[in-house]
């Protein structure tokens, strides 16, 4: 009896030393992804003036119902900074 008990055990150790089972891929938590360099400059000119973050926040929900930089595509990014770019230059001819 202790034959057999040896014979059972061993095959069984190989196959799971050879082949693992397979389990279902573990889930993993959402990490926060890291702001693209068009997020990053977005927020960087934000940063420079609360008038020009408060402008920015307004065209980001009137345009992309987000006030979140980084729910932002690359393009919108550009699009909103191009945005601030163009009222800065007006507010600056109408001053001169």
């Amino acid at each position: 009896s202790s034959e057999s008990a040896s014979n059972e055990d061993g095959p069984v150790q190989e196959q799971s030393e050879v082949a693992p089972p397979k389990l279902a891929p573990a889930v993993q938590p959402k990490k926060l992804s890291e702001a693209t360099t068009a997020q990053r400059e977005l927020l960087r000119f934000m940063a420079s003036s609360p008038a020009i973050e408060a402008r920015a926040e307004a065209f980001m929900r009137r345009e992309f119902e987000t006030d979140r930089v980084k729910k932002l595509s690359d393009f919108e990014c550009v699009r909103t900074t191009k945005y601030l770019e163009a009222c800065i230059q007006r507010a600056s001819a109408k001053r001169a």
